[in-house]
C-alpha cells in the first residue's frame, strides 16, 4: 500500500506547473504581505484564519491553499467564497505562485474539484498543505 500511495503522489507531483494562482481579497493582503499564504483553520496571534468554504474546515486533512492552473477559476474561487464580506467581493484580486519555491510533497489533488476531460486545456485545482511563503508569490495578475 505504501509503494502505491508513492506512485499516485509521484503522478501529483509531475503534473504541477512551475505557475498555479489564488484568488482572494484585497482585504487580506496585508496579512498576506506579512505572513504569506496560510492555510484556513490555523491562527495567526491567536486570530482564527477564515476559511472560503466552510468544508475546507470540516475535513482537516484538507485544510490548506487552494490553487489552480487558470487564473479566472482562481478569481471565481474568491468571489463564490460562502464567508466573504459583501464589501470585499468587488475587491478580488488573483495571486500568481511560483511552485518551484514550494514542496511538491505537500501539495494534493482538490478532492472537491471534478475537471473537465474533455477541455483543451483543463482547469486543474491542488491543494498546498502548508503555509505559502511570501518569496514564492510572484505578483498579482
Amino acid at each position: 500500500m505504501k509503494h502505491i500511495k508513492q506512485a499516485i503522489k509521484m503522478l501529483v507531483t509531475d503534473k504541477i506547473p512551475e505557475r498555479l494562482y489564488h484568488g482572494t481579497f484585497l482585504a487580506f493582503m496585508p496579512t498576506i504581505e506579512s505572513h504569506g499564504l496560510l492555510p484556513a483553520g490555523g491562527t495567526i496571534d491567536d486570530v482564527p484564519i477564515p476559511s472560503n468554504y466552510s468544508l475546507s474546515l470540516a475535513i482537516e486533512e484538507y485544510r490548506g491553499v487552494y490553487l489552480t492552473n487558470d487564473k479566472s477559476f482562481a478569481r471565481s474561487m474568491a468571489e463564490e467564497s460562502e464567508t466573504a464580506q459583501e464589501e470585499w467581493l468587488e475587491d478580488t484580486i488573483v495571486l500568481e505562485i511560483d511552485t518551484t519555491k514550494l514542496d511538491k510533497d505537500k501539495f494534493i489533488e482538490d478532492p472537491y474539484f471534478k475537471e473537465d476531460e474533455y477541455e483543451f486545456n483543463p482547469v486543474k485545482s491542488w491543494i498546498y498543505l502548508d503555509e505559502i511563503p511570501r518569496e514564492a508569490i510572484v505578483g498579482d495578475v
